[in-house]
């Protein structure tokens, strides 16, 4: 696989923060910014399918260009490698923000991603009720 291939685009007065990537100025295009991984694959591989994005073979370089780490995938992809990887600050976050343990019984996975406390949104729904009992 070789090395990786960092994009410093800080150093070169490109970059934007965010999320951990750097981000590109492409110019000409309907992009604002793009991601320097999606750059280096329009540039050096060709189009992207509507509906891919570009995904790292090497997980703890997230500015990595080198077109050898770099491969098209889906979002549920992505996520998956996320999860698989433990690549995200959620995923290794083990309580909600509230204390609650994330586990099997407490957890509801959103569709699109993402997931929520069932305790926590209980507790909401609780007082909630209990306000508008207050009030009528």
């Amino acid at each position: 696989m070789g090395d990786c291939h960092i994009f410093k685009g800080k150093d070169a007065g490109l970059e934007a923060p965010r999320a951990g990537f750097s981000l590109i100025l492409p110019g000409d295009t309907k992009y604002s910014t793009i991601n320097a991984q999606r750059a280096a694959w329009l540039l050096f591989i060709g189009p992207i399918p509507k509906g891919l994005y570009v995904l790292h073979k090497c997980k703890k370089q997230p500015n990595c260009v080198n077109l050898n780490h770099l491969y098209l995938g889906t979002h549920a992809d992505n996520m998956h490698d996320v999860k698989k990887d433990r690549t995200s600050h959620w995923v290794v976050k083990t309580h909600c923000k509230n204390g609650h343990e994330w586990n099997k019984e407490s957890t509801r996975y959103r569709p699109k991603g993402g997931r929520d406390c069932k305790l926590c949104d209980k507790i909401r729904y609780e007082r909630k009720r209990k306000k508008k009992e207050h009030h009528a």
